[in-house]
């Protein structure tokens, strides 16, 4: 009977989180200015694929691109701690469940807003630059980008919906940090920007501990971010996913342990 309480509570808690994460100005204009940013070009564009690779060079573009889409839900604890919501919300449900919920539900909003962006960009790019010719497409091959098998195919849609993920990954996992960290700090701009500083200290450190090679296969922005234009033998698609599953859950263990100390 308890656990039927709480999963309907949950499911409660979604919906609600849901709305409020998607229902806003602040997703479509998080996904409009993103779009705007990874559209920045500085480098001679041949083909759609080369302009999705050029892309990792433009890396402050990237990064903002990624604390902006922590932007429609990343706070949200901040908001309701400041009105005093998410009491009066405990209080009608179960609190595991309310905090779980807003954990997914960061996740799953910053990912959309960042993969909607990216294939926005993608449609972009194809209208402006194509697709790649033969001998084109036979040096990004031997570049060994990430996803060679599906430019490899032709599978192009297959190649850009499997970057976008990759981005979205990255983003969720970011906004989920941003939001551990509001929980403990009632600023909005170091909820934001505290998932850039968390990235770039643990990708530094894997580095200079690991090895460049060993380093880059455990380091989020590489993985995330790096390996769209070159990746290296040792760094697995498995490994990264499962780097962002366990931020998504520890972050959760966090946030209702810190809360229920409160």
């Amino acid at each position: 009977m308890k656990n039927e309480r709480i999963k309907a509570g949950m499911i409660n808690y979604i919906e609600m989180d849901l709305r409020r994460a998607f229902l806003n100005w602040k997703c479509p204009v998080v996904v409009v200015s993103i779009y705007l940013l990874l559209l920045y070009n500085d480098n001679l564009t041949l083909s759609m694929i080369d302009r999705i690779r050029w892309m990792v060079g433009s890396k402050t573009f990237i990064v903002v691109a990624l604390m902006l889409a922590a932007a429609p839900y990343a706070a949200s604890l901040c908001d309701e701690t400041e009105y005093k919501y998410s009491m009066q919300a405990v209080l009608r449900g179960s609190e595991r469940a309310y905090y779980i919920s807003k954990v997914l539900v960061t996740f799953f909003s910053s990912a959309v807003v960042m993969i909607g962006a990216f294939l926005l960009d993608a449609v972009t790019y194809y209208w402006q630059y194509g697709l790649p010719g033969v001998r084109e497409l036979e040096e990004h091959i031997r570049i060994n980008p990430a996803y060679a098998a599906c430019l490899a195919s032709g599978n192009y849609i297959g190649y850009v919906i499997l970057i976008g993920l990759q981005l979205a990954a990255l983003a969720g996992s970011m906004a989920v940090i941003g939001l551990v960290c509001s929980v403990f700090v009632q600023n909005r701009m170091l909820v934001y920007a505290f998932p850039v500083a968390i990235v770039y200290v643990w990708d530094m450190m894997a580095i200079r501990f690991l090895g460049y090679n060993v380093g880059c296969a455990v380091t989020l922005y590489q993985m995330g971010v790096e390996t769209i234009n070159f990746q290296f033998a040792t760094q697995s698609r498995l490994l990264y996913y499962i780097e962002v599953l366990v931020i998504v859950i520890c972050g959760g263990m966090i946030i209702c342990t810190k809360q229920k100390k409160k």
